[in-house]
């Protein structure tokens, strides 16, 4: 399927079409010896740290939310410094990004704790990730959910 194509499907089938901007190409790939995982029933959450980065690159983790085992990303909440945002990552990786309003939402950690503990599923289904909303354990995501956001917590900057 080409990029283009990809994009119109997303748009004309999404719910969310008028909320952030279409990417095919803004996502940088997790480093695996950065990222800790959180299996959770049929999800995998994972935090991707920046240990030391150099100056002048960017700072705070990434909480990604997986298919069980896998690393292909469905939701990715990026709390770097500067640029707070997160996408919903479709299945042929175009993604939506949203750019985070902290001065209207608050802390955005408090507000992923939120995310990942009461509006995952619909967030999933939002991405086209029905399947995996549909198969969710949300015991199991609450039950990792604080040791995700303390693992994250040192690492936000803003």
């Amino acid at each position: 399927m080409t990029t283009k194509r990809a994009l119109d499907e997303f748009e004309g089938k999404s719910p969310f079409q008028r909320v952030g901007f279409l990417s095919s190409s803004g996502r940088v790939a997790p480093v695996a010896e950065h990222t800790a995982s959180f299996e959770a029933g049929n999800l995998t959450i994972r935090v991707e740290t920046r240990p030391d980065p150099a100056p002048g690159e960017p700072r705070g983790p990434s909480i990604l939310v997986c298919a069980s085992g896998s690393w292909d990303e469905r939701l990715r909440f990026d709390l770097i410094d500067g640029t707070l945002h997160y996408h919903y990552v479709a299945p042929e990786g175009v993604d939506r990004v949203v750019v985070y309003d902290e001065a209207a939402c608050g802390p955005m950690l408090d507000w992923v704790g939120g995310c990942l503990e009461g509006r995952l599923a619909t967030m999933l289904r939002r991405a086209g990730a029905d399947i995996l909303a549909d198969g969710m354990d949300a015991d199991a995501v609450r039950s990792v959910v604080p040791a995700v956001l303390d693992l994250a917590r040192p690492q936000v900057t803003t």
